[in-house]
């Protein structure tokens, strides 16, 4: 009983795990898991791009959106940007800066205005 006393404290626990086996509801092209089968807690769980949750393989998928578009496409940077913000949303702060980062940085080297328009524009949608 005492494991019950710990799951439900008002929903002020957050958990830092994840199990594979949670439900899956896709949102566009972003895919958020949650575990659902929990009362009394907040819906916690990992945000995917393109099927990617891993930082390495997400700064991946930037990199090769930037190098194959000589203009970034709308959807393309509602989807993005779409992502970044909902990493701020479920606090997961770190790696929404680390990536704003990494797309600043592409872009300065890339030496491209539309992009680094681009790139400012999603930092703003961020930031709000």
């Amino acid at each position: 009983d005492d494991d019950d006393d710990d799951d439900n404290n008002g929903g002020d626990d957050i958990r830092h795990t994840y199990d594979e086996t949670r439900n899956v509801q896709t949102v566009t092209d972003t895919t958020y898991r949650a575990d659902e089968g929990r009362q009394g807690e907040e819906s916690l769980g990992e945000l995917t791009f393109c099927g990617s949750s891993r930082l390495k393989d997400v700064k991946q998928l930037l990199k090769e959106w930037m190098i194959s578009c000589p203009e970034p496409q709308d959807d393309d940077v509602a989807m993005v940007t779409e992502y970044l913000v909902k990493l701020v949303q479920h606090r997961n702060l770190e790696k929404a800066f680390i990536l704003l980062k990494f797309l600043t940085r592409k872009v300065m080297s890339q030496r491209s205005h539309t992009w680094e328009q681009c790139v400012y524009n999603i930092v703003k949608c961020v930031q709000n």
